[in-house]
C-alpha cells in the first residue's frame, strides 16, 4: 500500500524536495510546486476621512486566517487529496463611528446604509480598504432680515447626532445674541454640511411719553422693547386711568388704538394731558381754603345804652354775606384762572359783591331821655347811626348809642375796634393765601353828670384781649413752621395785631446716576404734602419711574421737607453665562444675569459647574470673574463657560459601559495529550499552559459609552482594547518504547509542538500528539476548528456590540495500518460529532429592546462547524404627547423609553411622563406594552392662573414674621411685588437679611397644583457691647424701632481701670523716692439679640492681669522698715488683678539710718567731731552697710576700727 504525506499548515511542503528524505534515488517522488502555500491571510481595513482624505477617527482592520490541507501519494508524488482550502470566513459588521463636528456622507463599498456591512470572504479574495468619507458639519449663521450675517457673533456648528453618524441633532438651540431675537428657537438641518441662515431681529424700542400740557413737562416715559413685526401687548388705558385719578384729563392719545407692532426706525407716541379744574365755593371747599374761609358774614350791631350800659331798646342788626367762588387744579390743589376752557395762570377768589352799603340807623325817641353820644364816632350822624360800607375784609362792627335822662350830662364815651390779622406768605412775601382776621371792639361808657353836679365816672370793657390761635392752612408745594398762629394779645392802645406765616417750598426727588450727577431729563417730583399738617410732607413717597434705570430706594421720607433728596438710580444692565460641551459643540444652557450698574452680582458658575461635573463633565475653562461680576455698563457682558465629557478606564476592576467583570477578562489553556492512536490511552503526561488577557477601553463618563482618547481629547466612539498576543512555549514530545509519533492534531512542528501566539480571541483547545506502534502508520488524522459567534445587531443588521465567539475543535484520531501488510489496524475517531456550545445572557443596550434574554446554545458539527446566531435589537419607542384631539402637540419633548437595566426585553415601567408648560396629561406615567411601540399620552391645556406667595421666616425662632397673601397672575408673567419694604421694615426692627428669595425678576411658573413659595429668610440681628461701641441704657437698639428694644441697665459699663501705686515714705509719710503706678485695663464685651434685646452673650470681661513685682529701691540714709500689703521680704510681690479689684496703694516705709557716735569712755559724745550716717547696704534696701570704719578724731583712738550696726 502507498503511504500518504499529508500537507498542512503545520506540515508544508517544500516543492522540489524529496517527499521521502531516505529515499537514495534522485529520480523519486519531490513535493510538487504550490505545495508550501497553504495558508493566507486577508485584511479588510475601515478608514475615516474627511474630504481631503485626512483620518478623523482611528481605522478598524479586520484579518482573516484561511488554510489549506492535501494528501501526496509517497510512492508516486501525485496528489491524492489535492489542496483543500479551508471554508468561507465572514468579518462582522462595523458601525461608522459618531464623530464630533462631522457627518458622514458615503461608504464606497460593502455599504449597510451608513454602516459597513458584514461580508463572506474566501482564500481568493485579497486584502482591501473601505473608505468611509466624512464631512464637516455646517453652522448656524445668524444674519439680519436683509440675509447678512452680523458681524461678530457666534456660529455654532452643528452637533453631530449621537445616534446616527450621517445626521446632526435636530432642534438645536440658535445661539443667544444681546439685543436681537431669533425667528426660530431652534434648528433642524435639512443638510447636514450646508450652514443655516437664521433671522436674528433686532430688538427695536419704542416710547410712549406722557405729556403735561399745562406745565410742558414729560411726566413719565415708558420703553416698549420687541422685535420687528411682533404685537406688543402695551396699553396706555392703565396709566392713563392712573393720571386721571390724580386730576389729569386725556386732551389727545397717538398710540395706535389697536396696538402696536414693533418696526425699525425711531417710534414715540405721546399722550397729552391736561389739569382738570372743580369750582371752589362754600359748598366745595378746596385750594387750601375751608368753607368759612369762603363765606364771610359781616354784621354791623347797634345797642342803645344808659350810661350805665343798660340797654334801653331793643338792638338793630345789619349783616352781609361775602361768598368767593374760585377755580381748583385738581392736580396741584391750587386756583387757577381757566379760559376758553384751558388753564391760563394762577387764580384768586372773586367774591360776590366788592362792597356792601349799611344803610343809616335813626335813633329811637325814648321818653324821658336823649342821646348823648354815638360810638365810634365814623358811625356817627349826628344822633343817629351813619350809612357805611363794608367788604370782605370787614370785621364785625359795634355801634353804641348813649341815652341820658333829660337833665343830665354825658362825656367821654369810646369805641375802639380791634384786629388780629394772620398773613400766610413765601419768603418773598408774596401772599399764598387769604389772610385770616378776627375782631373784637374796646368800647367805655361815658361819664355821666346828674343835674347836681355829681359826676359818675365810665369805664371800658376790656383793657386788652387775646385773641384765639388759627389752624395754619396746608398750601400744596409749601411747608410752614407752625400749625398754628395768632393768639396775639390787643390792647386799647395797640388794638390791630398781626402775625405772619412764612411757608418755604417743598423740596424734589432728584434723579442721579452713580457718580451723584443728575439724570438728563428724568421727572424730579416736589415732595406731596401732609393733608393733615402743614409743616410736614407725605412719608415714603415713591420715587419716580425711569425706564433702563433702578433707585437704590423705592421711596423717600426726607429729613427736611424742603430739602431736595438726592436717589440714586442705576442702569439695568444684563449678562450671559453660556455653557458650552466641548465634545459636542453644543450649548448646554445660557443663564442670563440682570442687575444694576455698579452693583455686583450674586451669581457664580461654582453650582452649575458642580452640578455637570456630578454629570460627568470637566470644567475646560471658565472666564467668568472668579472674584465675581460687577454689572457694569462697558466691558465684557458675555462669559463662557467651555466643559468636556470625562473619561475613566474601563478594566476589570473597573467594569463598565455595558460590560461585567468577566466580559473584560479571558484565560485562555493549551493542552498537549499524548496518546496510543489505538486505543486514546495517554501514553505521557500532559502538558499544559495557561495565558491570561484583559480589555482595557475608556468610557465617556457623560454618555457612559466607550470613547476613543487622542491627545486628552475625545476624537469619537472607541472600543475594548485587549492585552497584546502572548505566547505559548514549544514542547518537545517525548520517546516512547515501541512507539513513534504518527501525527500532531494542531500545533505540529514536525513531531513536536510548536510554540504559538494567543490572543483574546481564542478559545482554549487540546493538541493530540498521536503515537503508534513501531511498524504500523497512520493516516486520515483531522482537526476541525469549530465557533460560536453571536452577533448583536440592529434591525438594519447594523453592529451594536462586539460579537460574542465561543470556540471549540473537532479532532479525529487518525486510522492506524500496518505498514508491511498495509491493513488498517485501528480506524481513527472523532472526539464528538457534534458540539452544544453554551449560552450568555444578552446584554442591555440603551435605546434598544432584544427580543431575547440569552443566546448561543447552537450546535456544530463537523460538517458544520462555524455556528452564527444574531441578537436583533429594535429601537424603544417614545412618548408622543397629543392634545385631545390626538394630534402631536408640536415643539415638545417626545423621551425615549429608559431601558430595564436588568433585562434587554423591557424598558422601565411606569416611566414618568415629560413635563409641558400649559398642559396637563391624562396619566402621569407610562408602562408600554409593546417596549418599541411609541405611546400616544393626552395632554389637556391647563387654567393657567399661578398662585404665589412670599413668606419672610425667622429663622431663629423658627417663626413666619410676614406674609404677601396671594399673588396670582398668568405663566410667565413677572411677579408684580417687591420685597424692599417689608425687608427694610424688618431690618429696623433688628432684623438681618439672610437670603431674599424672590428674584427681582421672578415669573410665575406653570405647576397649578403647587403654590410658588418664595421665602425671604431672616435671623436675628445682633448688637456686640464693646468698649468702642458701648450701650446706651434706655434708648432703642434699633434707632429705626423708637418703640422696640432697649439697651439694658449696665450694658454702658464696659471698660474699668485698676492701678497698683507702690509709694515709698518716710515714717512721717513724706515721700523719699518716686511712686511706682502699675495700671491695667480691662474690658467687657457682650451680644445683645437686636430683636429680643436680650442678651445672647452676657457682658464678658477680660482675663485677669498680672502686675510685676517691684524690687524695692535703695534710698540712701534711709532703711526699709516695712511693706504695708503685697509684701515680698522687702519688695512688693507680682499680684494678679481682676475686674473685680479697685485700684489701691502699697506703702513701703523707711526710716532713717543711724549714726555713729564717737563717745568717750564714760559714754559722753565727744563735741564738735564727725557723726557719720550709716551707709544703707546697696544690695539690701532694710540693711545698712556692715564693717563700716569708725571716724577719724585727731588726739583720739577708737575701741574699734568697724561698726556693724545690729
Amino acid at each position: 500500500k502507498h503511504g500518504q504525506q499529508p500537507v498542512t499548515p503545520t506540515n508544508p511542503g517544500k516543492p522540489g524536495e524529496p517527499i521521502n528524505p531516505n529515499d537514495p534515488d534522485p529520480n523519486g517522488p519531490k513535493y510538487p510546486q504550490g505545495s508550501d502555500q497553504v495558508t493566507k491571510d486577508i485584511t479588510r481595513t475601515i478608514q475615516y476621512v474627511d474630504e481631503n482624505g485626512d483620518t478623523v477617527s482611528s481605522s478598524v482592520e479586520q484579518p482573516v486566517h484561511f488554510t489549506a490541507q492535501g494528501v501526496l501519494d509517497k510512492v508516486t508524488g501525485q496528489w491524492i487529496t489535492p489542496l483543500t482550502w479551508s471554508g468561507s470566513q465572514a468579518v462582522a459588521s462595523v458601525k461608522s463611528p459618531v464623530i464630533a463636528g462631522y457627518h458622514l456622507v458615503s461608504v464606497d463599498r460593502d455599504a449597510a446604509g451608513n454602516d459597513v456591512a458584514g461580508v463572506t470572504l474566501t482564500h481568493e479574495n485579497d486584502s482591501y480598504t473601505v473608505t468611509v468619507k466624512y464631512a464637516k458639519n455646517g453652522k448656524i449663521v445668524p444674519v439680519d432680515p436683509t440675509g447678512k450675517p452680523i458681524p461678530d457673533v457666534p456660529q455654532p456648528q452643528y452637533p453631530t447626532d449621537p445616534t446616527d453618524p450621517a445626521k446632526v441633532t435636530p432642534n438645536e438651540p440658535v445661539p443667544t445674541i444681546p439685543g436681537y431675537t431669533p425667528e426660530v428657537p431652534t434648528v433642524t438641518p435639512d443638510k447636514p454640511g450646508e450652514d443655516t441662515p437664521v433671522v436674528y431681529h433686532q430688538n427695536v424700542q419704542a416710547t410712549v411719553n406722557y405729556i403735561d400740557d399745562v406745565t410742558g413737562q414729560t411726566l413719565k416715559t415708558d420703553t416698549l422693547q420687541g422685535v420687528e413685526g411682533n404685537k406688543s401687548d402695551y396699553s396706555t388705558k392703565g396709566s392713563i386711568a392712573n393720571y386721571e385719578s390724580q386730576g389729569y384729563k386725556l386732551v389727545s392719545d397717538d398710540f395706535p388704538a389697536d396696538g402696536y407692532t414693533f418696526a425699525t426706525g425711531e417710534h414715540v407716541f405721546n399722550v397729552h394731558l391736561t389739569h382738570s379744574t372743580s369750582p371752589v365755593n362754600p359748598d366745595h371747599p378746596g385750594a387750601g381754603y375751608s368753607a368759612t374761609d369762603l363765606k364771610k358774614t359781616v354784621t354791623r350791631t347797634i345797642n342803645y345804652l344808659d350810661g350805665q350800659g343798660n340797654v334801653v331798646a331793643n338792638q338793630v342788626s345789619q349783616s352781609f354775606d361775602f361768598i368767593a367762588n374760585g377755580t381748583v387744579d385738581n392736580v396741584t390743589h391750587k386756583l387757577v384762572t381757566v379760559e376758553n376752557g384751558k388753564i391760563t395762570g394762577d387764580g384768586q377768589l372773586t367774591w360776590n359783591a366788592a362792597s356792601h352799603d349799611f344803610d343809616a340807623v335813626v335813633s329811637p325817641t325814648i321818653k324821658g331821655m336823649h342821646v348823648t353820644n354815638v360810638t365810634p364816632t365814623d358811625q356817627k350822624a349826628d344822633d343817629n347811626v351813619a350809612k357805611t360800607t363794608v367788604n370782605n375784609q370787614s370785621g364785625n362792627i359795634i355801634v353804641n348809642v348813649y341815652y341820658a335822662s333829660n337833665g343830665t350830662h354825658q362825656d367821654g364815651a369810646k369805641t375802639v375796634p380791634s384786629t388780629q390779622t394772620v398773613t400766610f406768605v413765601d419768603e418773598d412775601g408774596n401772599e399764598l393765601h387769604a389772610p385770616a382776621v378776627s375782631d373784637f371792639t374796646f368800647s367805655r361808657t361815658p361819664d355821666v353828670t346828674d343835674p347836681e353836679g355829681n359826676v359818675t365816672e365810665g369805664s371800658w370793657n376790656a383793657t386788652s384781649h387775646t385773641y384765639g390761635t388759627v389752624n395754619v392752612p396746608v398750601i400744596p408745594g409749601y411747608v410752614a413752621e407752625v400749625t398754628t398762629a395768632g393768639g396775639k394779645t390787643a390792647t386799647i392802645d395797640n388794638p390791630n395785631v398781626t402775625d405772619k406765616v412764612v411757608y418755604k417750598k417743598v423740596g424734589k426727588i432728584i434723579p442721579v446716576d452713580p457718580t451723584g450727577k443728575p439724570i438728563p431729563d428724568a421727572p424730579t417730583p416736589s415732595y406731596p404734602n401732609d393733608p393733615t399738617d402743614p409743616t410736614k410732607v407725605t412719608p415714603d413717597e415713591p420715587v419716580p419711574s425711569i425706564p433702563g434705570y433702578t433707585p437704590d430706594t423705592p421711596t423717600v421720607t426726607p429729613d427736611k421737607p424742603t430739602t431736595d433728596t438726592p436717589v440714586t438710580y442705576r442702569q439695568n444692565v444684563q449678562a450671559t453665562v453660556t455653557y458650552i460641551d466641548d465634545v459636542t459643540g453644543s450649548t448646554l444652557k445660557t443663564d442670563t444675569l440682570t442687575g444694576l450698574d455698579g452693583k455686583p452680582s450674586d451669581y457664580s458658575t461654582k453650582g452649575s459647574i458642580a452640578n455637570y461635573e456630578s454629570q460627568g463633565y470637566e470644567l475646560v475653562s471658565d472666564d467668568f470673574p472668579a472674584d465675581g461680576y460687577t454689572f457694569s455698563t462697558t466691558g465684557t457682558h458675555s462669559f463662557t463657560v467651555h466643559l468636556t465629557h470625562g473619561t475613566e478606564p474601563v478594566n476589570p476592576e473597573h467594569p463598565g459601559a455595558g460590560y461585567d467583570k468577566t466580559d473584560l477578562q479571558k484565560e485562555v489553556t493549551r493542552t498537549i495529550h499524548f496518546v496510543n492512536t489505538q486505543d486514546g490511552k495517554q501514553v505521557a503526561d500532559p502538558v499544559s499552559e495557561t495565558v491570561n488577557f484583559t480589555a482595557n477601553g475608556t468610557v465617556d463618563k457623560v454618555t457612559g459609552k466607550l470613547v476613543t482618547v487622542e491627545n486628552g481629547k475625545i476624537t469619537g466612539p472607541g472600543k475594548l482594547s485587549w492585552t497584546p498576543a502572548q505566547d505559548v512555549k514549544a514542547v518537545q514530545s517525548p520517546a516512547i518504547d515501541g512507539m513513534h509519533i504518527t501525527y500532531v492534531s494542531r500545533d505540529a512542528d514536525d513531531t513536536n509542538v510548536k510554540g504559538v501566539s494567543l490572543t483574546h480571541n481564542d478559545s482554549s483547545y487540546d493538541v493530540y500528539v498521536n503515537y503508534a506502534p513501531n511498524g504500523t502508520t497512520t493516516e486520515n488524522g483531522q482537526n476541525i476548528p469549530a465557533s460560536q459567534t453571536i452577533k448583536f445587531v440592529d434591525e438594519n443588521g447594523n453592529t451594536l456590540r462586539e460579537n460574542n465567539v465561543q470556540t471549540s475543535e473537532f479532532t479525529r484520531t487518525p486510522d492506524v495500518v500496518d505498514s508491511v501488510t498495509g491493513k488498517t489496524i485501528t480506524e481513527g475517531s472523532w472526539n464528538e460529532t457534534s458540539h452544544k456550545f453554551g449560552t450568555i445572557n444578552v446584554p442591555v443596550i440603551d435605546g434598544y429592546v432584544a427580543e431575547v434574554t440569552t443566546a448561543g446554545g447552537l450546535t456544530a458539527t463537523t460538517d458544520n462547524p462555524n455556528v452564527v446566531t444574531e441578537v436583533v435589537y429594535k429601537k424603544v419607542g417614545k412618548i408622543i404627547p397629543v392634545d385631545p384631539t390626538g394630534n402631536p402637540i408640536p415643539n415638545v419633548p417626545t423621551p425615549s423609553y429608559p431601558n430595564d437595566p436588568t433585562d434587554p426585553t423591557k424598558v422601565t415601567p411606569n416611566e414618568p411622563v415629560p413635563t409641558i408648560p400649559g398642559y396637563t396629561p391624562e396619566v402621569p406615567t407610562v408602562t408600554p406594552e409593546v417596549p418599541t411601540n411609541d405611546t400616544p399620552v393626552v395632554y389637556h391645556p391647563v387654567d393657567n392662573t399661578q398662585n404665589a406667595q412670599v413668606r419672610y421666616i425667622d429663622l431663629t425662632n423658627n417663626e413666619e414674621l410676614a406674609n404677601s397673601g396671594n399673588l396670582s397672575g398668568q405663566p410667565g408673567d413677572k411677579i408684580n411685588y417687591s420685597t424692599a419694604d417689608e425687608i427694610k421694615s424688618l431690618e429696623d426692627k433688628g432684623y438681618v437679611l439672610v437670603n431674599d428669595g424672590f428674584p427681582t425678576d421672578a415669573a410665575f411658573d406653570n405647576d397649578k397644583d403647587h403654590d410658588q413659595i418664595f421665602t425671604v429668610t431672616f435671623r436675628h440681628g445682633t448688637q456686640p457691647v464693646t468698649p468702642t461701641d458701648p450701650g446706651k441704657p434706655g434708648e432703642p437698639i434699633n434707632p429705626n424701632d423708637p418703640d422696640g428694644p432697649k439697651y439694658p441697665d449696665g450694658s454702658d459699663q464696659v471698660t474699668k481701670d485698676v492701678t497698683r501705686t507702690v509709694q515709698y515714705v518716710d515714717e512721717n509719710g513724706n515721700k523719699v523716692s518716686e511712686p511706682v503706678e502699675q495700671p491695667v485695663h480691662f474690658t467687657a464685651q457682650g451680644v445683645l439679640d437686636k430683636v429680643t434685646g436680650q442678651w445672647i452673650t452676657p457682658l464678658t470681661w477680660s482675663g485677669s492681669q498680672s502686675v510685676a513685682g517691684v524690687k524695692t529701691p535703695i534710698v540712701e540714709g534711709y532703711h526699709v522698715v516695712n511693706v504695708d500689703r503685697d509684701g515680698d521680704g522687702n519688695n512688693v510681690a507680682g499680684v494678679t488683678l481682676t475686674h473685680e479689684n479697685d485700684s489701691y496703694t502699697v506703702t513701703v516705709k523707711y526710716a532713717k539710718n543711724g549714726k555713729i557716735i564717737p563717745v568717750d569712755p564714760t559714754g559722753k559724745p565727744i563735741p564738735n567731731v564727725p557723726t557719720p550716717q550709716y551707709p544703707t547696704d546697696p544690695t539690701d534696701p532694710a540693711k545698712v552697710t556692715p564693717n563700716e570704719p569708725v571716724p577719724n578724731v585727731p588726739g583720739y583712738t577708737p575701741s574699734v576700727p568697724t561698726v556693724t550696726p545690729t
